[in-house]
């Protein structure tokens, strides 16, 4: 198969199959063998696909003008953009990057509609603009409890100001307090796949219900509805002519090899893009030799196999990571290994469950392989 737009699962099985993630024309190849000989047929395919509709967004404001650009990352090369944007001003654009104006700061609904020749798609999201924000809320406690710092023991309002977290502005919050003697409450909140909330890797929706007790002695019941948003992964296989580039949010690549690059959706988790990039010099192709990951057995428990070939002697980083990007192990830090196969044991211990990168970096280039963790 010609073209380094795709993904193969199983290229030796005998019904392959590819995930193409640009248009265009591929030509595909197939050698078949037997003990009579072999035979190769070529062919070339067209693939024509709507647009995958995907969107992330940046700040360019300040407190005083609430204001965000809005950045296409949508793939199957789109062509149109319609943005609808109910309090954005404007409320509609068909700019790839348009740059909107809110009247406050708060959450927004977010659509846009992604297109080319063959169709369009649709995405919807809500994104959360920082600002100056009034705020009134009805708070429940027990009598005894604290409340920002204040012991209630009667009905009672409080006024405090908070800054917002990226660009520090200020909002003023008015609680308006009502004293109880037992406390039900019923809360909704957000993460990313991966995230500790209370103690528990959360990587799916669920509802926690917790018992408290107040300072008062009263019962405190929390239900907490907890919506996960998953870890947005894009792979991009993509071929340069030497002097060009490929650019991924602010990052600027053009030379072989496999970068992984992490940008932020509307959601605000994570969205990691890894890139295998290869760069044709002349009529040749600058080829990144592949050291064969294996990481296994996926999912596994508390040890964890990992296997790979060199084709030279280099020195080799093998590094492990949870899924939020943070470092939790350094098995090899630049140490010279010789050519051959070479196989190292990871134990977990005491690490609860999670999804896990391994990331083996040689003189080649970056090797990375998910994995899970039961």
């Amino acid at each position: 198969m010609n073209g380094a737009l795709a993904m193969v699962f199983v290229p030796s099985a005998e019904s392959p199959m590819y995930v193409y993630f640009q248009n265009g024309e591929y030509t595909v190849t197939l050698t078949a063998s037997s003990g009579c000989g072999t035979s190769v047929f070529e062919q070339t395919i067209n693939i024509a696909s709507p647009p995958h509709a995907a969107f992330t967004f940046q700040y360019t404001g300040n407190c005083d003008l609430p204001q965000a650009i809005l950045i296409d990352v949508s793939y199957s090369d789109p062509e149109t953009w319609q943005w609808i944007v109910p309090g954005g001003i404007p409320s509609t654009s068909d700019l790839r990057y348009p740059m909107i104006d809110f009247p406050a700061g708060g959450e927004y609904e977010v659509t846009l509609i992604a297109g080319n020749a063959n169709g369009f798609d649709t995405l919807t999201n809500i994104i959360f603009i920082e600002g100056p924000v009034q705020t009134e809320v009805d708070v429940n406690v027990c009598v005894g409890s604290v409340y920002n710092g204040v012991l209630i023991d009667q009905d009672t309002t409080l006024v405090f100001d908070l800054t917002t977290g990226v660009l520090g502005c200020d909002s003023t919050v008015t609680a308006h307090i009502i004293v109880v003697d037992e406390l039900q409450t019923f809360q909704f909140t957000k993460l990313c796949e991966g995230e500790i909330f209370h103690g528990i890797v959360l990587s799916q929706d669920t509802i926690l219900i917790e018992t408290f007790t107040s300072q008062g002695g009263c019962d405190s019941i929390v239900t907490t509805d907890v919506r996960v948003f998953p870890i947005a992964e894009t792979f991009l296989m993509e071929e340069i002519e030497d002097g060009e580039f490929i650019q991924i949010g602010n990052s600027i690549f053009n030379e072989t090899g496999q970068y992984d690059v992490t940008l932020q959706t509307a959601d605000g988790c994570d969205s990691i893009v890894y890139l295998d990039l290869n760069v044709l010099v002349g009529s040749e192709e600058t080829l990144r030799s592949d050291i064969s990951l294996n990481a296994f057995p996926n999912p596994f428990g508390n040890q964890l196999k990992i296997e790979f070939t060199l084709n030279k002697n280099q020195p080799v980083t093998i590094s492990i990571f949870d899924i939020t990007g943070r470092e939790i192990s350094n098995m090899l830090e630049k140490e010279f290994l010789s050519q051959g196969i070479h196989r190292f044991v990871w134990q977990k211990d005491m690490l609860g469950a999670g999804v896990f990168l391994v990331k083996v970096q040689t003189a080649d280039g970056l090797y990375i392989s998910r994995v899970v963790g039961f």
